[in-house]
Parts: C-alpha cells; sequence; structure tokens
C-alpha cells in the first residue's frame, strides 16, 4: 500500500525549493530508488554533479548511472551550498543520516512516488465487453470535435511534458492494440526509460508484433483480459489468439501475474493460466455508468468522506489518470462519460494538470460530507473514511 508515499507534484516542488539555493546537488544511491531520483532531476532541468554510496563496493556494482562522478561518503569533499538528495530504501537511513550530518550536508530525502496514466489510444473499441459502457463514452466524446485515434507524434508530444517516474499503462478506455501504432508508442516510451504496464485482450495484434514486445515488457507488466464462455466480450478464440495467450506465460520471467475474465473463462483457455495468477472475475457497474437492467453487475452507494484505493493507495491524490486521444486527461477509468476532465496537455504541462483548479475541486468534494452525485461515492474503489 502507498500511503507514505508523496503526490508527483509534491514531490517535484519539494525538489525544487530545495535545489534553487544549491551550487551543486548530488543524489545519495545508485540502485532504482536512485536512478528514478536523477531522471526526475533531469527532467526539472537540475543537474546532477555526481553520486554519493556508502561503501566502495557499491561503485562497482552501478548500473543505469549515465552521469556524474560516484563518491563515497568517506572521501566525498563538502563544498559550500552543496545539497544532497537522498534517495535510498529506508532501511539505510540509520547508517546514511549520521554520515550526513557528521559532514554537516544540507540533505531532503527522497520519498518516491508512483503515478499513473493510463493512455487511451482509440475512441470506440470493437470488443465491446457488456460490462464496459462504451457507449456512454462514445457519445461524450463525439459531443465536440475530438481525435478520435491517438496518432504516434502526438503521443510523442505528450509523453514529453510528463515526468518519468509516471508509469505509462497502455489500457485507459479500450484495448490499445486496436490503434495500429500501438507497439510503435510502447517501444518509443520503453527507450524513454518510463515504466509500463499493458492491459489487453490481443484484439488488434498481430502474432510477430506482441511476440517482439514480449522481449522488451518488464517481469510483470502484462494483465490479459480473457475471453469468457458466455461471450460477455467479442474475442475471437481462434488459433493464434490461443497461442498469444500461451506465449505470455511461456516467456522468460513472469510477465503475467493477473487475468481478468467476465464469469467462467473460455473452454479453449483452460490449463494454460498458471496456478498463483491473480484472477478478477466480479463484476461492477463502473461507477455507476451501467444499469442493472443492462446487466447483472454489483453496485455500491457510499455517503460522506471518501478516499480512493486505487494506485494501491488509501489517499485523496487521485494519482491514476487517463490520457484521451486528443490530449485531454480524464480523472480515471470511471469517468467514462467524461464529467471530469482534469486538462489538455496540448495547453497545459501535466504538472499544471495535477495541480489545476478542477483536480482540486474534486478532492475537496471528496473530503466533505455533502455532494453524493461525486462520482467516486459509486466507485468501487472508494473507501468511506470512519
Amino acid at each position: 500500500m502507498r500511503s507514505c508515499a508523496k503526490s508527483i507534484e509534491k514531490l517535484c516542488k519539494e525538489i525544487i525549493n530545495f535545489s534553487k539555493d544549491k551550487k551543486n546537488i548530488y543524489i545519495y544511491g545508485t540502485g532504482r530508488t536512485g536512478i528514478r531520483c536523477s531522471k526526475l532531476l533531469k527532467f526539472l532541468d537540475i543537474p546532477v554533479c555526481g553520486f554519493i554510496v556508502s561503501h566502495e563496493k557499491y561503485k562497482n556494482s552501478v548500473r543505469g548511472i549515465d552521469a556524474g562522478i560516484i563518491y563515497t561518503i568517506d572521501e566525498f569533499q563538502v563544498e559550500p551550498k552543496d545539497g544532497v538528495i537522498m534517495a535510498s530504501v529506508p532501511k539505510f537511513f540509520p547508517e546514511i543520516l549520521p554520515a550526513l550530518k557528521e559532514k554537516t550536508l544540507s540533505y531532503m530525502v527522497y520519498t518516491d512516488a508512483k503515478p499513473i496514466l493510463e493512455i487511451t489510444t482509440k475512441v470506440g473499441c470493437s470488443v465491446n465487453c457488456k460490462y464496459c459502457p462504451q457507449s456512454k463514452l462514445v457519445a461524450a466524446y463525439q459531443a465536440k470535435e475530438r481525435d478520435k485515434i491517438l496518432s504516434f507524434n502526438s503521443f510523442k508530444t505528450y509523453l514529453d511534458k510528463i515526468p518519468p517516474l509516471v508509469l505509462i499503462r497502455f489500457c485507459g478506455m479500450s484495448e490499445p492494440f486496436l490503434n495500429p501504432e500501438c507497439g510503435k508508442m510502447i517501444r518509443y516510451a520503453v527507450e524513454k526509460g518510463f515504466d509500463i504496464d499493458l492491459y489487453t485482450t490481443l484484439v488488434g495484434v498481430e502474432q510477430n508484433e506482441f511476440l517482439s514486445l514480449l522481449k522488451i515488457l518488464p517481469e510483470g507488466s502484462i494483465t490479459l483480459h480473457l475471453a469468457d464462455a458466455f461471450q460477455n466480450c467479442n474475442i475471437p478464440v481462434t488459433k493464434e489468439y490461443v497461442s498469444m495467450v500461451k506465449s505470455v506465460f511461456a516467456s522468460p520471467g513472469r510477465l503475467c501475474n493477473c487475468v481478468s475474465y467476465h464469469g467462467e473463462l473460455h473452454p479453449e483457455l483452460e490449463g494454460i493460466v498458471p496456478e498463483g495468477t491473480v484472477i478478477w472475475n466480479e463484476m461492477q457497474d463502473r461507477a455507476g455508468n451501467l444499469s442493472e437492467e443492462e446487466v447483472n453487475v454489483y453496485h455500491q452507494e457510499k455517503s460522506g468522506p471518501v478516499i480512493c484505493t486505487e494506485n494501491y493507495g488509501y489517499s485523496a491524490m487521485l494519482d491514476c489518470n487517463i490520457l484521451l486521444p486528443n490530449g485531454e486527461v480524464a480523472l480515471c477509468c470511471m469517468d467514462y462519460g467524461l464529467e471530469y476532465l482534469l486538462g489538455n496537455l496540448n495547453e497545459e504541462s501535466y504538472l499544471d494538470i495535477r495541480t489545476g483548479e478542477n483536480i482540486r475541486k474534486i478532492r475537496k468534494e471528496m473530503l466533505a460530507d455533502g455532494d453524493d452525485t461525486l462520482i467516486c461515492r459509486r466507485c468501487n474503489l472508494a473507501r468511506e473514511i470512519l
């Protein structure tokens, strides 16, 4: 759970404020946290003069650091206006903090942020799951003149505005591979150093293209939405489809830890999903966007202050948002009516959207006693604050 995590906008503000009166900035730590910290500083145009480690042995095992000199804390010579950002896991704090204080170094503790941006590559999904309010989304989106398909060039423009700590999740409100440039976008995001997730039914992707993508996707990054026995979604169960599903679980490492399907698994897929894989098959009404007359779904109503458990946390950060093909950013994967648009990456930066009036208003309404019309109070991911 992420109850101790910072929002990306708060973390950026803290780093900028800490660095503005410093002549030299160093990062303490060269592990995964230190690498993520260095990527964020590069995005914020804050030069990193070097890295600090506790022991000589860590200098020889560094991976992914491409700038600056690596010092041990003993050999590091303090200069006026030096600043150190401590980017290490908490278990090393008792060793690091006394060393920094002994050298009278000005420092701040880096607390990692892990927001998510889900990419809707196309509006209008032919998979047309019975438990997905596609008609509501299409009607809301087409009420204005908007790009229905996300172009690769637009994707590149938007990605340049997004901090590298943001997890890029190819999922959004439609099957990502219905956009023929989806594979190209995935490769570009990986090349830019972003962490990637892929939620897919495999509809729209050719087998050779998918097999090539499996070679670059990290462990645990794939969630498969599988065909079910009752044809609740339009997934053609062909020999090629079954072969692609098998290839996910046959790949080196555990690429897929989770699958979902509506009801019972399709008989052609029996025995393919390994034991221990998390299975999601509980149907809910997408925060009130489906009626009981349409499908038999689980519905919730909440009152009073609520927090969100999306992105494995308990907070009001609302840091799992949706990018639409025209650059607009929607609140979350439940907002099929597009009633809670936060901003547009064609007009604002990602951080401006995350600190803007629209998202601040929603956060305030979540923590208030009134406004039972707020979408969060119909969402299965919300929890009442007792």
